[in-house]
């Protein structure tokens, strides 16, 4: 079954203040990458490669429902998509957060790129919950004192 690229791609510009200004602009956009809002309908978890994939392979084990995922290959990151503000809840120093203000660098995922490409996802609208993906990458992430987490 293929990855229906064009339905993300139509979920994504919903997060941005002119969905179709935006697949426009991907489309024409020469990179195929444009920079997407966090903070208004998601925030983005940051991981390391081994421990985004790490963290993507126990949730599929899992059957988690899997909100977006961009694979950042050139800078190898993973980007978990999560709900506004939920980012924020992480309880340790690592990963870093894409959240308000902030943006995410992201291929069309109309568009095969070598440098960035997105995981297949559910299309329902659901984002990765945080908690679990928390779990799923806690073997493998540096969490740290508590009481350090809370600052």
């Amino acid at each position: 079954m293929e990855f229906p690229t064009h339905a993300l791609a139509a979920w994504l510009a919903q997060g941005t203040s002119d969905r179709d200004k935006v697949l426009a602009a991907w489309h024409s956009e020469p990179h195929g990458m444009l920079l997407l809002p966090a903070g208004i309908r998601w925030d983005a978890v940051k991981l390391p490669r081994e421990q985004g994939r790490l963290a993507y392979t126990r949730l599929q084990n899992r059957a988690v429902a899997l909100g977006p995922i961009l694979w950042d290959r050139w800078r190898d990151h993973m980007y978990f998509l999560v709900s506004t503000g939920s980012a924020a809840l992480w309880p340790g120093p690592n990963p870093r957060l894409v959240t308000t203000g902030g943006w995410l660098v992201a291929p069309d995922p109309r568009r095969p790129l070598r440098r960035a490409v997105w995981l297949p996802c559910a299309l329902d609208g659901s984002l990765t919950c945080p908690d679990q993906l928390f779990r799923a990458a806690g073997g493998v992430l540096s969490i740290g004192d508590p009481a350090t987490a809370a600052r």
